[in-house]
């Protein structure tokens, strides 16, 4: 299954923000997933978790952690020791 962000799966399903919003348990603002989208506010593991099972998996937590920035998870690369 393709992953997609949030913003690509409101514009694909052709919800409005207050519409998705109103999806979760409970209920979240329109205001709240503006945030969301604008990497203004950081979406809570739970509502990480709950958003995957309204999506039905088509937005993962991976997806969520990034909203509104654009970029891509980082990959993790070796520790690195830091000079203190």
């Amino acid at each position: 299954m393709c992953s997609m962000n949030l913003r690509d799966y409101l514009k694909a399903k052709s919800l409005s923000q207050a519409a998705f919003g109103r999806l979760l348990k409970p209920p979240v603002s329109q205001g709240k997933v503006n945030h969301w989208l604008a990497g203004t506010r950081r979406v809570s593991l739970s509502e990480a978790l709950q958003i995957e099972r309204v999506t039905g998996g088509l937005v993962s937590p991976a997806e969520l952690v990034h909203v509104g920035n654009g970029a891509a998870p980082a990959e993790d690369g070796p520790l690195q020791a830091v000079a203190g």
